[in-house]
């Protein structure tokens, strides 16, 4: 077992050194001028060949390593020598000697071969051993050599000791504990400017304080005392550079930070605390923590703390409770229309708390109308990086309107509010207007036109008409209210009979119109009865003959041909044709056809024609309306002729 731990420094110390150069040494090779030889000496340059021993580098305590390299400090070696270096002083408990073989008949020596002779400053081997723990502090390591050559008797030497390593030194003293109040705080809060409000996160980085060192193993706890309510959120420890430390919110609440490795001096980070300020906080309260230091834990596992002796000064904006952060809403213009649903945007606002959630905000909307107020919703808006304010509601008539928006921060008891005014401006609803194709005798009464609004609480009070003939003509239009609907109906007498277009203009008194077109053909009646055509001939557009010695061989009727002795008038009725209905006439002129026609005159249509001794009897299946030609004559000789434009029924 000891041959094995020789072997395992042997090859680890080898790695660390090197001949060191000597300033004090002489030259190689012999003295020269009359002063003879110089005397042969030994050096011996020893050093810890540890990286991470706890006193300067290259020092020893007890219980370290040590390595000696032994070179010739003046004098000549001969050839074919040996040179044994025998460490007397420390005690040690191993030791190996590379370059040349550990002796075990003389104890801790080490021999080496020199073949070729050596001068000053050549290295002759190096001595490796661990000093014993108990070895006495101050004591110097101590070696002698002893030279053996073929050509003269051995001879023993002093070796001169020199190096860090050359003198055991007492293990540093471990730095006093960290003193009250232990750590610094500076805190930033969540706003724009470094601040916190109540109810935000307040993030503190802690450092050593003045004088302060932390070792692995102790730790300092802090936890918020006031203001009251205010809790610890987040606790981080350094985990980058030589000194690490790591942070755990303990069960109570606290927040503690360990050192993990290397030391944590004055003003050096010893980890973040993140703390949420009580939401009720009053403006300008001091955020006070507690503080405790605790040492390593024995092993046993226990830490000694101290307890919460004081208050740890706590430095930056959010060393205090700043005011809530304003917000700023604003109004923009809303465009509506009576008797429908506005729904949408009607403010907006910004918070200069950036972590502000549209949770967080409660609105209320007083729309301008003397309708009971109603609470708004709130929304992120992505083009303001704010919120936005919306609602629905229906306004009953057209006007200008000020909508008023109350924003509240409702996530801390002190919330503040914001207030923006909104101009509306609510259309009146649109109107739409339709004519109708109607046929009519002179004079004509009735409906031209309807209407609808939509705004669905419109009354006849409302609305207004206006009635262009087409003739040059104009009068005020009656309005009557059909279900959803509105009609408009007037009465006029045409100085000609014909077609004739009808504008209706329908207004709202809040400003909205409508116009509509008409098509009005205005018709006569023949006196004393009626003309007729056949049913073959009814078609609209066709150019008939209504009167006429050769009626019959004219028209064409579904029931079969027509009496010869019918020329076209049926004197009964006299009244106006209607459909489903029959009618009498006598042969030739003697029904007594008008002396004159109307321009545009109703005209019955017969399918069936027939005659029963002088009376000639047909039905009536339709009725049209027929432009008359010039050239007519009660005689049969001069027909009746015209052309079908419009069917009555």
């Amino acid at each position: 077992m000891k041959r094995i731990t020789v072997s395992i420094l042997s090859a680890i110390f080898v790695a660390f050194f090197s001949i060191p150069a000597f300033a004090g040494d002489s030259g190689g090779g012999h003295g020269g001028g009359g002063g003879g030889p110089a005397p042969l000496t030994f050096g011996a340059y020893c050093q810890n060949p540890m990286t991470n021993q706890a006193g300067p580098p290259g020092s020893v305590q007890p219980g370290d390593p040590d390595s000696c390299v032994i070179y010739v400090q003046s004098g000549q070696v001969p050839a074919n020598s040996t040179v044994s270096i025998f460490l007397g002083r420390p005690s040690v408990d191993s030791m190996v000697c590379p370059g040349g073989t550990l002796q075990w008949s003389t104890p801790h020596t080490c021999v080496y071969s020199v073949l070729a002779g050596a001068s000053s400053g050549a290295q002759i081997g190096r001595q490796d051993f661990r000093i014993s723990a108990s070895t006495p502090v101050f004591s110097r390591v101590s070696q002698m050599a002893t030279v053996c050559s073929p050509s003269q008797p051995c001879q023993t030497t002093t070796v001169n000791t020199q190096g860090p390593g050359s003198e055991i030194h007492p293990p540093p003293q471990p730095p006093p504990p960290p003193s009250f109040p232990f750590a610094v705080a500076v805190c930033t809060g969540e706003n724009g400017n470094g601040t916190a409000s109540a109810g935000q996160l307040d993030h503190c980085v802690l450092t050593a304080f003045v004088g302060d060192s932390y070792n692995p193993g102790q730790s300092v706890i802090v936890k918020p005392f006031a203001p009251s309510g205010t809790t610890v959120a987040d606790c981080g420890g350094k985990t980058t550079g030589a000194d690490q430390t790591s942070g755990t919110i303990t069960a109570d609440g606290y927040c503690r930070l360990t050192v993990v490795s290397g030391t944590v001096r004055q003003f050096e980070t010893l980890g973040t605390e993140t703390v949420r300020l009580a939401g009720d906080a009053y403006p300008g309260s001091l955020l006070d923590q507690w503080v405790d230091f605790c040492n390593a834990p024995a092993p046993n596992g226990n830490g000694a703390c101290l307890g919460t002796i004081g208050l740890i000064p706590v430095f930056g904006p959010g060393a205090s409770v700043s005011p809530d952060p304003p917000m700023y809403a604003n109004g923009i213009s809303v465009q509506a229309t009576e008797g429908q649903a506005y729904a949408g945007t009607v403010a907006t606002f910004t918070d200069m708390d950036p972590t502000g959630k549209a949770s967080e905000y409660a609105a209320t909307i007083d729309w301008g109308d003397g309708t009971a107020s109603m609470v708004g919703a709130t929304g992120a808006d992505a083009a303001t990086s704010g919120f936005d304010v919306s609602g629905s509601h229906t306004y009953a008539e057209e006007g200008t309107y000020t909508i008023t928006v109350s924003v509240s921060d409702i996530d801390t008891a002190l919330f503040n509010t914001s207030v923006a005014t909104s101009t509306v401006t609510v259309a009146d609803a649109p109107l739409a207007a339709s004519g109708r194709q109607a046929n009519s005798t002179d004079p004509f009464n009735g409906a031209v036109a309807q209407f609808t609004d939509a705004n669905p609480n419109g009354t006849l009070s409302d609305y207004s008409a206006t009635i262009d003939w087409g003739d040059g003509a104009s009068s005020a239009g009656s309005i009557a209210q059909r279900g959803a609907a509105f009609d408009v109906t007037g009465t006029h007498t045409y100085a000609e009979l014909g077609p004739h277009t009808v504008t209706t203009r329908v207004c709202d008194v809040g400003g909205s119109c409508a116009a509509a077109t008409t098509q009005l053909l205005i018709y006569g009646l023949s006196d004393g009865g009626n003309f007729v055509i056949g049913d073959g001939n009814g078609a609209s557009g066709s150019g008939v003959t209504f009167w006429g010695g050769q009626w019959a061989s004219a028209n064409t009727l579904s029931g079969g041909p027509a009496p010869e002795s019918l020329k076209g008038f049926a004197n009964d009725p006299a009244s106006a044709p209607a459909c489903g209905t029959s009618w009498t006439t006598r042969p030739a002129n003697s029904a007594g056809p008008p002396a004159r026609l109307p321009t545009y005159m109703a005209v019955t249509v017969a399918s069936v024609v027939s005659k029963s001794g002088s009376q000639i009897s047909g039905d009536t299946v339709e009725v049209v309306i027929v432009r008359t030609n010039t050239g007519y004559e009660p005689d049969p000789g001069h027909p009746g002729t015209g052309t079908v434009i419009a069917q009555l029924c």
